[in-house]
């Protein structure tokens, strides 16, 4: 959570990269500066941030990078409540997504794993409300093999998605999931999306809350 500290960094890995001219590499610094500001919840300027990227880039930009890119914008249009804008760039985000070659990207880019684009599309169309199209996403999203941090926030997101759409057995049945392949994971950003789980659980008061909360508490008590 040192997020300026975080910020010092980026800023001097990009002037590494203009320095060196790696466009690649500078669009790929703001796509963390996107990431972190999605994060903060300042959306507006993740709009900007992933603007400046995919200018910065140009024709040097990768479809994994682009299709990141264009993912992350269209959560921080959704935040913004900005209908058009999330779907436009989720159009771009799917186009950018098919167009990936595994083997012909750098490994900054390695992240951008299959499955990862359907999770972020899922979190913009859950924040427009759109529960069954971001329900699929998230179902996809999960059937994509992940490292293990990511396989825990898919499943998370599923989870959030199924409670929202009153299937609660389903949301109960994944968040145990979650709660098990997080044991031992040691993440702030994992916790946070554990503790956001487990208290829309409690909240709902739906059947096999108690045992999925005391996995995700028992998740929870790894320090860090």
């Amino acid at each position: 959570d040192a997020h300026g500290l975080a910020q010092r960094y980026f800023h001097q890995a990009l002037r590494l990269a203009k320095a060196s001219g790696d466009r690649g590499l500078g669009a790929y610094v703001i796509a963390l500066l996107v990431n972190q500001s999605l994060f903060m919840r300042e959306y507006r300027q993740a709009v900007a941030f992933a603007e400046a990227a995919l200018r910065t880039a140009g024709r040097h930009i990768t479809p994994a990078l682009a299709s990141d890119l264009y993912a992350m914008q269209a959560k921080a249009y959704a935040h913004l409540g900005d209908g058009t804008g999330a779907l436009s760039c989720i159009r771009r985000a799917e186009q950018a997504a098919e167009r990936i070659r595994r083997g012909y990207e750098p490994d900054e880019t390695g992240y951008v794993q299959p499955g990862l684009v359907n999770v972020q599309v899922a979190e913009a169309l859950l924040s427009l409300g759109e529960l069954a199209a971001a329900g699929e996403h998230a179902a996809q999203a999960v059937d994509n093999p992940a490292h293990d941090r990511g396989r825990v926030h898919r499943l998370a997101m599923l989870s959030t998605i199924e409670l929202r759409r009153g299937n609660a057995d389903k949301a109960v049945a994944t968040a145990v999931q979650m709660a098990e392949q997080a044991r031992g994971m040691e993440s702030q950003r994992l916790r946070d999306r554990l503790r956001a789980v487990r208290e829309h659980l409690v909240r709902s008061g739906c059947g096999g809350t108690a045992e999925a909360a005391e996995l995700i508490d028992g998740a929870l008590r790894v320090p860090l």
